[in-house]
């Protein structure tokens, strides 16, 4: 099973990033199947790739450390892909992901772990 996990801390309110991640959900193939506040859980359509590479994303929001609009947010990719090679696909949509977050929502970010 294929698991990357990052950490960042957000300085954007989080209807902005979650406005991002939307947009990247959407474009990446995947479906939110959870929304709160404080949660997000999304899924990679069937069909695209194979079954064993389909992509789950959980981003969690930590918010004890509100202060101003600075969030700690937890992002894990996940799949059931053996991740043999470090270029697999689960690795890719957490690359971009990662990405995204880096250069719009946030002031740091640590990962892949």
């Amino acid at each position: 099973m294929a698991r990357y996990t990052c950490s960042t801390t957000v300085l954007q309110p989080l209807d902005n990033v979650y406005s991002k991640l939307q947009t990247f959900l959407d474009g990446n193939g995947l479906e939110v199947l959870f929304f709160q506040k404080d949660c997000l859980i999304a899924r990679e359509h069937p069909g695209q790739v194979a079954i064993a590479k389909l992509v789950t994303i959980e981003v969690v929001v930590d918010n004890a450390l509100d202060s101003a609009n600075a969030k700690q947010m937890d992002v894990v990719v996940t799949n059931e892909e053996l991740p043999f090679h470090r270029q697999n696909h689960c690795f890719e949509i957490f690359n971009q992901l990662s990405e995204l977050l880096n250069t719009n929502c946030s002031i740091s970010i640590e990962g892949p772990k």
